[in-house]
């Protein structure tokens, strides 16, 4: 199954859109999960009908901050589990199939104080889960300073805390396709 997560960090631009059709033309995702649309729901829905998505679930942005969106196409079943400020969670199994996993999308906040407790959330609700859990998206934190660069250096408290995150959740860094580094500017 093939999804695309990504950091738009605005889906209203015009480049956003031909990209986004791009990537949906070239790739064909039956998933995609989009943060930081920046739009209200009638806007996002708009670019989504473009690609061809059927279905979705939108968390409106806070003002002109975040916004998720879950699009999937028909050959898809999902239920929305649970969604936030700064997640969507689905169940997902593909039609003709008896496999069910949850998708956890998510755009964490660049604050370390919330961001900690938005890990913990996050652990508590993928312990509750029976199903295997995919958790993609926007961490807005790095494992080692050499996935960086650009800007200042990252705490090693602020690593730990992400790595923690990464270990307690027996969770694994799948990387990036095409981009060196997670995080650049």
């Amino acid at each position: 199954m093939r999804t695309i997560v990504w950091n738009c960090r605005s889906l209203g631009r015009p480049l956003t859109i031909h990209t986004l059709k791009g990537i949906c033309k070239s790739h064909s995702p039956e998933i995609v999960f989009i943060s930081e649309t920046k739009n209200q729901s009638r806007q996002v829905e708009a670019k989504l009908r473009v690609c061809d998505y059927e279905n979705w679930h939108i968390v409106n942005p806070a003002g002109v901050a975040g916004g998720l969106v879950l699009g999937w196409k028909d050959s898809i079943n999902i239920q929305i589990i649970n969604s936030g400020e700064f997640f969507v969670a689905a169940e997902i199994k593909e039609v003709g199939s008896s496999e069910v996993w949850v998708f956890i999308g998510i755009h964490l906040s660049c604050s370390e104080q919330i961001r900690s407790l938005q890990f913990e959330e996050l652990t508590t609700m993928s312990q509750h889960l029976e199903e295997k859990v995919v958790i993609a998206g926007d961490f807005n934190a790095i494992t080692s300073q050499a996935k960086k660069e650009g800007g200042g250096q990252k705490s090693a408290t602020t690593i730990a805390t992400f790595t923690n995150f990464i270990d307690s959740n027996k969770l694994v860094d799948i990387g990036m396709v095409e981009r060196p580094f997670m995080w650049t500017n």
